[in-house]
């Protein structure tokens, strides 16, 4: 019996043993491994660190590379406009309009007429000229604009090529006049006779896609039967899809607001030629180098 309770106690020292060498050597492994683990989000840490750091140092070099740009852009640009002018008035006659909302910030009227352009309208249409707007539709009924039996597809339609003929001053002086008194478009200047060139500004993203639709597109196949040059610009946007007024047998710049896309513009206006510019994601070159450099060209 002595031997029998000497053998169970030893059995039961020996598994409490292990128990508690087990129980420490696990401690001990798993402190380890939670030592190595925080080494290694440590590491990985200091690595992102520096990556970091390393991005900042390179956008802060951009900063400054954009802010050095936005100082001098103004007085090249003025370097730029000599040579041009050196070479003779553009002596283009344009017609102005603005569907996409935006302002014509960056006296783009005035840069055109230091150049030698004959900028006559500046339209800006307001959203309100839409086919849904019912009382804008009365509206014109009543005035006797459109027939009341006239289907509103065929309406709308025949509203939008008024515009583009009023606009470009071949007929429809009265309309711009109403149009302008119900709110639903700015004018500024007068339209002038025999217009060359409809500087058309839109805006290609997907946003606007039913707007393109039903008034950007029908305007530009206005002119195009009217046999008047049309330039589709726009303010740079990575959203925008210039191929979208491209489809229309129209030039096209995709970054207007830059000094790339003025350039862009008077090459186009001094050209009878359909190009396309961009820049960012677009495949278009920025400018038209090769035009610039005779530009610069002894005579």
């Amino acid at each position: 019996m002595i031997d029998q309770r000497h053998y169970m106690i030893t059995l039961m020292a020996v598994f409490l043993s292990l128990s508690i060498g087990i129980f420490i050597g696990n401690a001990l492994l798993g402190n380890d491994l939670v030592i190595s683990q925080q080494r290694e989000v440590i590491e990985r840490l200091q690595q992102n660190y520096y990556e970091l750091q390393g991005e900042h140092h390179c956008l802060q070099d951009r900063l400054f590379g954009l802010q050095v740009w936005e100082e001098t852009k103004a007085d090249l640009e003025q370097v730029l406009l000599c040579l041009i002018k050196n070479k003779g008035d553009l002596k283009a006659r344009v017609a102005i309009v603005n569907t996409c909302g935006e302002d014509l910030k960056g006296g783009l009227p005035a840069y055109l007429r230091e150049c030698g352009v004959d900028v006559g309208i500046i339209g800006t249409v307001s959203t309100s000229f839409n086919p849904h707007n019912e009382n804008l539709m009365v509206a014109l009924r009543e005035g006797g604009y459109i027939d009341p039996g006239t289907d509103a597809g065929e309406e709308w339609l025949k509203l939008v090529r008024y515009f583009a003929s009023a606009v470009t001053g071949i007929k429809g002086g009265d309309f711009l006049a109403f149009l302008a008194a119900e709110g639903l478009i700015t004018i500024t200047g007068e339209p002038l006779s025999e217009v060359d060139i409809v500087l058309f500004l839109g805006n290609s993203t997907a946003e606007r896609l039913q707007r393109i639709e039903e008034l950007d597109y029908p305007l530009l196949e206005a002119w195009k039967e009217e046999g008047i040059r049309i330039i589709a610009a726009e303010r740079m946007d990575p959203r925008s899809s210039p191929e979208l007024y491209r489809a229309k047998g129209v030039s096209t710049i995709a970054h207007l607001n830059t000094l790339a896309g003025r350039l862009s513009l008077l090459y186009l206006l001094s050209n009878d030629i359909e190009e396309h510019f961009g820049c960012g994601n677009n495949e278009d070159p920025p400018l038209p180098l090769k035009w610039l450099l005779e530009q610069g060209k002894g005579e």
